[in-house]
């Protein structure tokens, strides 16, 4: 391959405000109140960006796979033996991660008219950001031809 495809340029965004707006988030447990707003909305930006890209990633990726022939066209969900099982497993930790980061986003709603706690609010996202960073790391192994060797076994 002697160019870099579109998924792996862009998939950092969305793990990286993911992770980012957890860390907002647990600013916003251990200051004080008066700078509480001020980190909960970074927060909330920072989860809407990675929301707003997560199409174009989980698009370009799904493309990617079929041009390199992990994925058959006539198939919702790539076979169990695509990279060695990588690709499932990260299409899965892709589809769950994007429903997190959607809850989380309207968990944010909720707590915003008093229906969540900040506490409940942190766990979410921070769930949402380990999910995500797996899925990732799941994708650096398949990008960088770490399945199939010796060590996986």
């Amino acid at each position: 391959m002697d160019r870099l495809p579109f998924h792996p340029a862009i998939n950092p965004f969305p793990v990286f405000t993911v992770l980012l707006a957890s860390g907002c988030l647990f600013m916003a447990l251990v200051r004080p109140a008066t700078e509480r707003h001020e980190w909960i909305h970074r927060a909330w930006l920072l989860l809407l960006t990675g929301l707003a890209i997560l199409p174009f990633v989980l698009l370009t990726g799904r493309s990617w796979s079929l041009s390199i022939g992990f994925w058959p066209r006539s198939l919702p969900w790539p076979t169990p033996q695509a990279a060695s099982g990588l690709l499932r497993a990260h299409v899965v930790g892709a589809t769950l991660s994007s429903l997190l980061i959607l809850l989380s986003t309207l968990a944010f709603w909720s707590y915003r008219r008093a229906r969540v706690t900040l506490g409940l609010l942190f766990v979410l996202v921070l769930s949402t950001a380990f999910l995500t960073a797996y899925t990732a790391h799941l994708g650096g192994r398949m990008a960088f031809g770490e399945f199939g060797t010796e060590s996986d076994s």
